[in-house]
């Protein structure tokens, strides 16, 4: 298939370089004797992330609940989710969350007192 007949919106990586820039990163964090927690960002895969921990990050980061989500489906056991959850039913979620994978470790982002009472 030709580049131009891929339907948009699509992913296109080079495989060697993204590896290769997962491998750098992580050796300038092992010497400045760091740890290095990854946002799951800009790739928003379970894959790429697990890469990320394979090469020496202590977990990844998400922006979202949903996000969390789709990475602790995907294997993912160390995440950290730095927006704040709020309303009930994102709450909800967030149990059932810990609930669903009770041995891996979520760090929740909190800025407001109430998140903790409504919890």
């Amino acid at each position: 298939m030709n580049i131009a007949q891929l339907p948009t919106p699509a992913l296109i990586v080079d495989f060697d370089k993204m590896k290769n820039n997962i491998h750098e990163m992580q050796q300038r964090i092992d010497a400045l004797q760091l740890n290095l927690r990854p946002h799951t960002k800009a790739h928003k895969s379970p894959t790429i992330a697990q890469m990320q921990i394979d090469a020496g990050a202590q977990g990844i980061c998400t922006a979202k609940l949903g996000e969390a989500e789709v990475m602790a489906a995907g294997g993912i056991n160390d995440i950290l989710i730095t927006a704040p959850i709020a309303g009930k039913n994102k709450i909800q979620r967030l149990v059932k969350l810990y609930q669903q994978y009770p041995d891996y470790r979520f760090i929740q982002v909190i800025d407001h007192k109430q998140h903790i009472i409504d919890i």
